[in-house]
């Protein structure tokens, strides 16, 4: 079956075939842009896991915080995140090279 598509000024003829190609392609990218995603996001998504789970666990072992220590928690996690950051660049001098693969 041939399908005509519309482009910038001319026509195309496309075979199944060709559709075909353009539907592997679209997967493919889409797969490789849900990778690049997945890696760029997988260290703050397992930061927050591992403060989430940290702040769990003290709730559970010292009661129920006050507001003011929960925010003491939240300011000291940032705090810890910005050294290791700090430490990591350079003392931000240059930006972080990012992973590939």
């Amino acid at each position: 079956m041939e399908q005509r598509r519309e482009g910038v000024g001319e026509t195309e003829d496309l075979t199944e075939d060709a559709e075909k190609e353009i539907r592997r392609n679209f997967g493919a990218s889409y797969a490789r842009g849900l990778h690049a995603s997945a890696r760029g996001n997988a260290p703050a998504y397992g930061y927050s896991v591992t403060i989430t789970a940290t702040f769990g666990i003290l709730s559970a072992v010292a009661n129920s915080p006050r507001v003011t220590e929960i925010f003491a928690f939240a300011g000291g996690a940032v705090v810890a995140f910005a050294l290791v950051e700090a430490v990591a660049s350079g003392g931000f001098k240059h930006r972080l090279d990012r992973c590939t693969g």
